[in-house]
């Protein structure tokens, strides 16, 4: 029996020592610039809503962690105002994919001088 609680005592501490900085690199990365989107990436605050937007010649996607699902009107009006500031052009669609704050949207970009 003394052997049985040794071991359940040492997993514990393990599984402790483990799961907390596996449970702080994930709370950092929702309060900070959220790494890995692109070089293209922009970060782009409207109305307090912030959005991560990448874009190419005809089409952008902007992203938003923190704001929650149940204000998707104002979202989906925000994220297509954060990508025309972000990339200049003309927003033709803005559409909410499947996940949790993800807007594609459609670009006219003038053409260069």
């Amino acid at each position: 029996m003394q052997r049985s609680l040794s071991k359940d005592f040492r997993q514990g501490i393990f599984g402790r020592i483990f799961l907390a900085p596996a449970t702080l690199l994930a709370l950092s990365a929702c309060a900070g610039d959220m790494p890995g989107l692109g070089e293209n990436s922009q970060k782009i605050t409207v109305q307090d809503d912030v959005f991560f937007v990448t874009s190419n010649a005809t089409s952008a996607v902007a992203r938003n962690y923190a704001t929650g699902f149940f204000n998707q009107a104002r979202l989906i009006e925000n994220a297509g105002i954060a990508i025309a500031q972000a990339t200049g052009c003309i927003v033709g669609t803005v559409a909410k994919r499947g996940e949790v704050n993800v807007y594609d949207a459609t670009l006219t970009c003038p053409a260069p001088l």
